[in-house]
């Protein structure tokens, strides 16, 4: 009767989920082998893999001058000052009309000039 019928559903029911947690477990033990087996493969790829130190530098060096051409406010992309020497200037003072020696302002003597009807007149 109910009784019967309620028994009946619940030994369905585990069995069903005994079912399906034995389908979790051989899932579970599947993924897990197919883990193991992609592991071993990645190890054994990767020590088969030799650095190339060459390539590798090449790179680093090719990074760093990308580096230096678009990042111009890092002080390595700065420019190099270069310097140079600028030699003293030339003694430009004219020339004494006498000794023909660079003029002294001691030497020099002061003039007074004063115009009248467009002419320049000089006094002492």
């Amino acid at each position: 009767t109910q009784t019967q019928l309620l028994k009946e559903q619940r030994e369905k029911a585990q069995a069903q989920q005994k079912a399906t947690t034995n389908d979790d477990n051989d899932q579970t033990d599947d993924l897990g082998k197919r883990k193991a087996a992609f592991d071993a493969s990645q190890k054994d790829w990767v020590k088969k893999q030799k650095p190339n130190v060459q390539l590798a530098d090449a790179t680093i060096q090719a990074a760093k001058q990308d580096l230096k051409r678009t990042s111009y406010w890092l002080a390595d992309s700065q420019p190099v000052l270069e310097t140079t020497h600028v030699a003293a200037p030339e003694n430009v003072r004219p020339l004494s009309p006498h000794s023909q020696q660079p003029l002294r302002r001691k030497d020099l003597w002061p003039l007074e000039l004063e115009y009248s009807n467009g002419n320049a007149t000089t006094f002492n």
